[in-house]
């Protein structure tokens, strides 16, 4: 008998196949993959194991980030293991302690450990270089978020997309209530001709990524969200926002003062490399002022 994450491939496999035709995904189609799901178990006579399927064309994986020791919720990878993933990596900042002997314990999951202090998001690069399948799922270990919401953004990335993000602009309110770091990722999605991404960036997690997406934007620049978005909008690449996706709080760059005027930092360090790709002005034409008159250069 193969394993149980065999079977779970081969149930969605099974599953993609007969709903290949069907439209966009909803939350009808998903409980009723669920119900395949345990009719599938039922016939092999085994117990019924939660699992979510999702429509896919090609593979996908997951890459967590765990950090420190101490506060992984393991609500986050029971969530991850419902779904049709080849692999699930979860970047551990050290292997001390009990959270990797537990992680060590779970089916399906591929612990990295690498022995010292990590920048936020670095483990994004280290996932990525280790996987080669055609969408990745960056997930925060410390904001569980259910399958039924993480299969928005796995579906997205396998019918297209190059990039799905969370949306969370919606929670933000009214403009004047906005925080600062959130009115700068509007201003600089902005600037890069995506008005339409509002203040919702690839900073927050959960977001997935394909393959092609990576290659052309370089590994490395995933563990600086705000400069691997400006890259995918230089490629155009094509980013959608799930709103199906509801991730908790406001999120993984709220702080202090501190910790948002870093990120917001970042975000405009990301604009200002743009720039200097592509021009003072970016794509946006000078309408108002008629630098001709005085004998300089209009652009």
């Amino acid at each position: 008998m193969p394993s149980l994450e065999a079977l779970k491939l081969r149930m969605n496999e099974s599953w993609s196949r007969r709903h290949r035709l069907n439209g966009r995904l909803s939350d009808n189609v998903l409980q009723q993959g669920r119900a395949y799901a345990d009719g599938f178990l039922d016939e092999l006579r085994l117990s019924r194991q939660s699992w979510q399927p999702v429509k896919l064309s090609g593979s996908a994986s997951a890459i967590v980030l765990a950090g420190r020791e101490g506060d992984l919720k393991f609500d986050c990878l029971r969530e991850l293991n419902r779904l049709p993933l080849q692999e699930i990596i979860v970047v551990l900042e050290d292997a001390a302690g009990r959270d990797y002997d537990a992680l060590r314990a779970l089916p399906g999951i591929t612990v990295v450990h690498v022995g010292t202090a990590l920048q936020r998001d670095s483990g994004r690069s280290i996932g990525a270089r280790l996987l080669r399948t055609d969408t990745m799922l960056f997930c925060d270990a410390h904001a569980p978020i259910p399958a039924e919401r993480l299969a928005y953004l796995l579906a997205a990335v396998d019918s297209g997309a190059d990039v799905a993000i969370s949306e969370t602009t919606d929670a933000l309110g009214v403009f004047r209530k906005w925080d600062e770091l959130s009115r700068v990722k509007a201003f600089v999605n902005w600037s890069l001709g995506r008005p339409d991404l509002l203040a919702n960036s690839n900073s927050e997690l959960p977001n997935a990524w394909s393959r092609r997406a990576v290659n052309l934007v370089g590994e490395a620049a995933l563990s600086l969200p705000p400069v691997a978005q400006q890259t995918a909008l230089y490629h155009q690449l094509n980013i959608v926002v799930c709103r199906n996706v509801h991730p908790v709080g406001n999120l993984r760059e709220s702080g202090g003062l501190g910790v948002n005027s870093l990120a917001a930092f970042g975000h405009l360090a990301a604009l200002k490399a743009a720039m200097d790709h592509r021009g003072g002005r970016l794509s946006h034409p000078d309408r108002v002022r008629r630098r001709g008159a005085a004998g300089g250069a209009a652009h």
